[in-house]
């Protein structure tokens, strides 16, 4: 009975002991490496997730960080274009003003017109004729003062005439239309009717603008009432003389330094 039990025991060495122990020391190593493996993967995933975050965090830090900003940026830009577009235009204005002034003849074109306006020089172009004179019934009222002659002349001026002469004497700055012992002088030298104003100017704009005007209106009242006579005719080609020298020129007055 003891045999068997000792086969049974012999078998159960043998399949217990099968395998060396260098088996068992290959697969647990092997089993430590399977180990060693997947930490290392895990720590290389890591650190790949790591990379990518810090990425696409500094990604987002170099943009604005939010639609305020973006706006501010827009608004930055627009007022630099504006500037840029106001100081282009500055200096094209300083250029025009540069060529100007080294043109030779600005200074003569200036004295000129000055001279113009003053009556110095004479002047021709197209402009309105307005004949004035005595009423034909011979009543008192109805002779031509030297009242209604500035009063004609005021309103040709006034009208946009820009040289103006009474029977052949030019109207200067210094001029004046007085009575005289019954009759009229322009710049103290009698003068007769029939009285002839010649204007220079835009004729129909004359006309029209004298006609509507206040000064148009007492010369209508004067002809309706005293049968002043009055007559307005526009020319292409007129011409006044220059103003006598002493209505031109002054010795006295000096011009005021305006404050700069």
């Amino acid at each position: 009975m003891s045999s068997p039990r000792r086969a049974e025991n012999l078998l159960d060495q043998v399949a217990e002991t099968a395998l060396d122990d260098d088996y068992y020391l290959v697969r647990s190593v092997e089993r430590d490496r399977s180990m060693l493996d997947v930490v290392a993967w895990g720590v290389v995933l890591v650190l790949i997730a790591v990379v990518i975050t810090v990425a696409a965090v500094q990604s987002r830090s170099t943009r604005p960080s939010s639609t305020l900003e973006q706006q501010a940026l827009a608004r930055d830009v627009d007022q630099k274009q504006k500037t840029l577009v106001s100081r282009r235009t500055a200096v094209e204005a300083l250029r025009d003003q540069v060529a100007a002034l080294r043109e030779p003849d600005v200074g003569a074109q200036k004295a000129a017109a000055h001279r113009l306006v003053t009556g110095a020089v004479g002047a021709s172009g197209p402009g309105l004729v307005v004949d004035a004179s005595d009423s034909s019934a011979g009543n008192a009222d109805g002779r031509v003062t030297a009242r209604d002659l500035r009063l004609l002349v005021d309103g040709l001026w006034s009208a946009g005439a820009e040289a103006i002469a009474v029977n052949g004497h030019r109207i200067g700055a210094l001029s004046a239309v007085m009575p005289l012992q019954g009759g009229i002088t322009v710049d103290y030298q009698r003068i007769a009717p029939p009285y002839r104003v010649v204007a220079i100017g835009d004729d129909e704009e004359l006309a029209r603008t004298f006609r509507e005007g206040p000064f148009g209106q007492y010369w209508s009242t004067r002809a309706r009432r005293a049968g002043v006579r009055w007559s307005m005719t526009g020319s292409s080609e007129l011409s006044v003389p220059a103003a006598a020298e002493r209505r031109t020129t002054i010795s006295i007055a000096k011009p005021v330094e305006e404050d700069r």
